[in-house]
């Protein structure tokens, strides 16, 4: 019948939308594979597998398995919650999950132009003065070699004439097909085009008059082809976890979907991937060349690039000794941003630009004779004792001592995270900063205008390392502010801070002058060098922000009496006040988010809600605010049920088209408004409830007339049955 392609396109259509509109939802949409914990080896995994009707895709890493079923949907809104149980029965299975599908977006900017040259590789050359440094690298006789690097994404084209004579199939495979090639699948539109050119910012072969050169143009390079397919928790581990005695650097240009309103990150078995891992011109694909490969594409690549040339100049390098280089030889010259401040210990940082441009000559040689850093230390501090309602505004202080008199008491900062579980009915309208005892202020979240999420934080680690290098003891801050003028709501109910560092025994000094000219018994600073200022018993050339330089009265004590003495020390800023010239409310520079600088009283004002509505929204005159406060609660809701909206739309849309199609078929059966005559197979009549009873009124039909009628009724059930 000529309808029934129609009714398949309403079918698909229907599995489309509610796809989408799950995907809105942020809802789950559950694979056909899991990941299982099996111990016992290879066979035993096997062994459970084939019983259960699952076929083994091949290892994860350790004891872990990827699972597949064929008779599982490949994408489902509900687990497979029988063939999960029957897994989860067997004595072996020690862990199972079932895997859901991610969203990683390739981080890509612009299209693609050809026929690049090494003048034109601006980021190695030296011209602009916001350069890599990379020649100088080079000069000092480090190219990569001998460095393998794996670029995870959606493959490399290993037969292209510029990676062809440093591609490594040891640090190579294809997780998306199940096979060691890691050859991209062509498209018209060149989709997979993303990691061959990853692969060529990291190891395009020099002088070969072919596009340009790698960064690291002698190492070796490989490809994992896992974007192009499903993604999921044991693609991406098992992407990590490729080969890692062969491969030295994994290259990631790829994240959660960056739209300013997705919360994601690794889940359990990338994370084990992780711990397990570390306890621009460039070619194109179908062998040609690009100039557009710009963005956080650029940057890994180029990054894994330097990143190599220092491993050769120091193979016993451990992950944390590389950041402690990239900390110490950053350039924050030429970078334009306007947050740019000064950490605790006089470097300056940006959220933007973290602590400046790499400098790979600057790498390489402080590589040559560096001391490996002592071992990791990690402290954790559980701050809240009770749950805290956030309101407009929260702070949070604790006075922490890293951990002092135990093992792993740190006095040199690396990394701070900051474990929050909190519900706040606008997750978009927060904004979250960390304050360090050394004054340095950290955005841990700005702002997101997209996100209209209710469902908060739960234990989500938010992690800084502008405090590099600072002594963690003393007073930290968490503040958490609503930013909107809307009369949000929400719970603190767990706030954990984890401290990682060392002690000062064998790590590297930044500097060798702290600035200070006295010192007390216990080695505090009280009285600090010209052009210095006191900060937390250490002397800065700049105070942090919130502060502001000030000569006072210091009491200090020696060893038979009290003396006062005057010193230059940072001065906290009037609360009012976000950077100050002086302590007074009338000092204000610049203010928080929330409020506005009057420019002649130099003081800071909260903005009200009318100054921040655009004319087209500001009340009218006359308009009381009971009237006026209906409508802006219905817009404020509107987005956050823009998803139920669309989801109701698009279900009467397909039972309006089920209906007309189902009274089409109807009428072309011989169906009347005004009743209906059915006879069954023995002649006899079927009186529908509520139809008319002259309907019924009618005489027998002839012979003639019932095997007639017979024929319209079974051309009428197989109208239905094809419904």
């Amino acid at each position: 019948m000529e309808l029934r392609p129609w009714l398949l396109w309403v079918v698909a259509a229907a599995g489309v939308l509610v796809l989408l509109t799950a995907n809105a939802r942020g809802q789950k949409v559950f694979t056909n594979t899991w990941a299982v914990h099996i111990p016992g080896g290879l066979a035993v995994a096997d062994s459970v597998a084939r019983k259960h009707g699952f076929h083994n895709l091949g290892q994860i890493f350790g004891d872990y398995y990827h699972f597949w079923h064929r008779a599982v949907t490949k994408r489902s809104l509900s687990p497979h919650r029988s063939r999960h149980s029957r897994l989860q029965r067997e004595p072996q299975v020690l862990w199972l999950e079932q895997q859901v599908a991610k969203r990683r977006s390739k981080r890509d900017v612009y299209q693609e132009p050809t026929d690049p040259k090494f003048p034109q590789q601006w980021y190695l050359s030296g011209v602009t003065q916001r350069d890599l440094n990379v020649k100088e690298a080079w000069a000092q006789g480090y190219t990569g070699h001998g460095i393998v690097v794996s670029i995870l994404d959606d493959g490399i084209e290993k037969n292209h004439p510029d990676l062809a004579g440093n591609y490594d199939p040891g640090a190579s495979f294809d997780v998306n097909d199940q096979d060691p090639d890691p050859q991209p699948r062509y498209t018209q539109m060149n989709d997979n085009r993303h990691g061959t050119r990853c692969a060529g910012e990291v190891a395009a072969v020099a002088n070969n008059g072919v596009c340009g050169v790698g960064v690291a143009y002698n190492a070796r390079i490989g490809g994992v082809r896992m974007l192009d397919g499903e993604v999921t928790d044991a693609v991406e581990a098992r992407s990590l976890g490729l080969n890692p005695n062969h491969i030295h650097i994994y290259s990631a240009s790829w994240g959660p979907e960056d739209d300013g309103k997705t919360v994601d990150g690794p889940a359990r078995l990338a994370e084990e991937a992780f711990f397990r891992g570390v306890s621009q011109v460039t070619t194109d694909l179908r062998q040609k060349c690009t100039e557009s490969h710009t963005g956080t594409s650029a940057s890994a690549p180029l990054a894994a690039g330097i990143i190599a040339l220092t491993l050769e100049a120091n193979k016993n390098l451990t992950w944390r000794d590389m950041q402690h280089l990239v900390v110490q030889t950053s350039k924050p010259a030429h970078l334009n941003a306007n947050d740019w401040a000064t950490n605790g210990v006089g470097r300056k940082v940006s959220h933007s630009y973290g602590y400046g441009l790499l400098d790979a000559g600057a790498m390489v040689a402080l590589a040559q004779n560096w001391t490996t850093v002592a071992p990791q230390r990690k402290c954790i501090i559980d701050i809240l004792t009770e749950p805290k309602d956030i309101g407009k505004r929260l702070e949070v202080r604790k006075t922490v001592t890293a951990c002092l008199g135990e093992p792993n008491h740190i006095t040199r900062l690396e990394h701070a995270q900051a474990r929050l579980t909190l519900s706040y009915n606008r997750r978009g309208d927060l904004a979250i900063h960390l304050v360090s005892p050394m004054g340095t202020r950290s955005t841990l979240l700005a702002a997101r205008p997209h996100d209209y999420s209710a469902d908060g934080f739960n234990d989500w680690a938010f992690m800084t390392t502008h405090s590099w290098d600072e002594d963690p003891s003393g007073e930290w801050v968490l503040e958490i502010e609503n930013t909107s003028e809307a009369n949000n709501y929400g719970t603190l109910t767990k706030f954990t801070l984890v401290l990682y560092g060392t002690a000062p025994e064998g790590l590297p000094t930044p500097s060798e002058s702290s600035g200070c000219k006295t010192l007390t018994s216990s080695q505090a600073c009280v009285v600090c060098e010209e052009g210095f200022s006191l900060h937390q018993k250490s002397c800065v050339q700049h105070c942090p922000p919130g502060f502001t330089p000030q000569v006072l009265d210091t009491h200090y004590s020696t060893e038979n009496d009290m003396e006062i003495i005057r010193a230059s020390v940072c001065a906290p800023c009037h609360a009012s006040c976000a950077t100050c010239q002086g302590p007074a409310p009338t000092d204000c520079l610049s203010c928080p988010s929330h409020a506005s600088l009057d420019p002649v009283e130099q003081t800071c004002s909260r903005q009200s809600q009318s100054s921040r509505e655009s004319p087209e929204q500001q009340q009218p005159p006359g308009l009381s605010p009971e009237v006026e406060a209906e409508p802006r609660l219905q817009a404020g809701l509107l987005p956050s049920h823009l998803p139920e909206v669309v989801a109701g739309l698009s279900c009467a849309f397909i039972v309006l088209v089920f209906v007309t199609v189902f009274l089409v078929l109807q009428l072309r059966s011989g169906f009347s408004f005004r009743g209906v005559k059915v006879y069954t197979m023995d002649r006899g009549l079927i009186s529908y409830k509520g139809l008319p009873p002259e309907a019924w009124q009618e005489e027998c039909p002839s012979d003639s007339e019932e095997d007639e009628g017979r024929g319209e009724r079974t051309a009428f059930i197989k109208d239905q049955s094809a419904l």
